[in-house]
């Protein structure tokens, strides 16, 4: 009986015995619990991480598409700018065109100076100095033609290609030893230049407000803000001449 009662002790103390297994147990408590707390950090950082890449993505994808507007913009312009250089040469070649015509006719009127000269003279400004004017404007009128198809610019393109394919016919036209056809070809000439300074200008303005330069942070803000304003030699003003 004695030997029972120890015997039963022994196995008590040894039921609350602290072995490896218990410690095995403890040890995946923690790695759980490790894991745990890594899968939730993870898991943040993860999802932080998609946050800031699809911010980064769409702040980038805006300055592709502000520097690719800017980029356009900016031909444009450049076109733009290359057309009213075109169109303010010829006009100065063609104002003082006009003048000698002008001349001309008074001094056909009054019989005082050789004819033969004098259309001479004139057929070789014509065709040294007006007609490559007209070639530089034509092509610069091409190249924003083609660049650009916007109702903005092409539609006074357009017009202006319509006016500089009348030009070369009217010059070739002219008799210059004839009071009457010099007279009406200076004020057809006078006439087409009217038509090409206006679409001009009206291009010139248009450009400045629809093609402008915007900082990526201001990117609804205009760079310009004044009336274009051409200086142009023979021709009307450009007033407040928009689409």
């Amino acid at each position: 009986m004695q030997e029972t009662v120890q015997q039963v002790t022994e196995h008590a103390d040894e039921g609350v015995r602290f072995t490896q297994g218990w410690g095995s147990v403890g040890t995946i408590v923690v790695a759980l619990l490790a894991l745990t707390v890594a899968l939730i950090y993870n898991r943040r950082t993860l999802a932080s991480a998609a946050a800031r890449h699809r911010t980064d993505r769409e702040d980038s994808w805006k300055r592709h598409r502000t520097d690719r507007r800017d980029s356009f913009n900016a031909q444009v312009r450049d076109a733009a700018v290359g057309v009213s250089t075109a169109v303010i040469e010829w006009g100065s070649i063609a104002s003082e065109f006009r003048v000698t015509m002008k001349i001309m006719a008074d001094s056909l009127d009054e019989g005082r100076f050789d004819n033969a000269t004098q259309a001479e003279n004139h057929a070789r400004t014509r065709d040294d100095a007006l007609r490559p004017a007209e070639r530089r404007m034509r092509g610069a009128l091409y190249t924003v033609h083609l660049l650009n198809a916007g109702k903005h610019i092409d539609p006074h393109v357009s017009a202006m290609l319509t006016t500089v394919d009348e030009l070369r016919p009217l010059l070739n036209g002219i008799d210059y030893i004839d009071t009457s056809s010099v007279r009406s070809g200076i004020d057809t000439l006078g006439a087409l230049w009217d038509s090409l300074d206006d679409a001009h200008a009206r291009i010139m303005n248009n450009a400045r407000e629809h093609f402008t330069f915007a900082l990526p942070d201001k990117v609804g803000d205009s760079a310009t803000s004044e009336q274009c304003r051409c200086a142009r030699r023979g021709g009307v003003g450009s007033g407040d001449r928009g689409a």
